[in-house]
């Protein structure tokens, strides 16, 4: 039941919370990996629709960026008038 040596004890202890750790790495490795590639894969299909669409209809997609932009301006300068 009790080691007669108790470092012994602690170095096993230790040695199997190292492996441990180099196996949650190593799964935490795998899981990353997996969700970057499918966070990849549906940017890559977002980005391919959106050029579809601009493509298809490019005036609407220019009043779109317009807009867009001209609501960024109005934020950005309300903003720095603000300050």
């Amino acid at each position: 039941m009790f080691e007669a040596n108790p470092f012994e004890q602690i170095k096993r202890d230790l040695k199997r919370l190292v492996d441990d750790v180099a196996e949650l790495r190593g799964n935490l490795s795998r899981q990353s990996t997996a969700s970057l590639s499918s966070l990849q894969d549906d940017a890559k299909a977002g980005l391919r629709k959106a050029e579809e669409y601009t493509r298809s209809k490019p005036w609407a997609a220019t009043g779109i960026a317009a807009a867009i932009g001209a609501t960024l301006a109005l934020l950005l300068t309300h903003r720095k008038h603000r300050d």
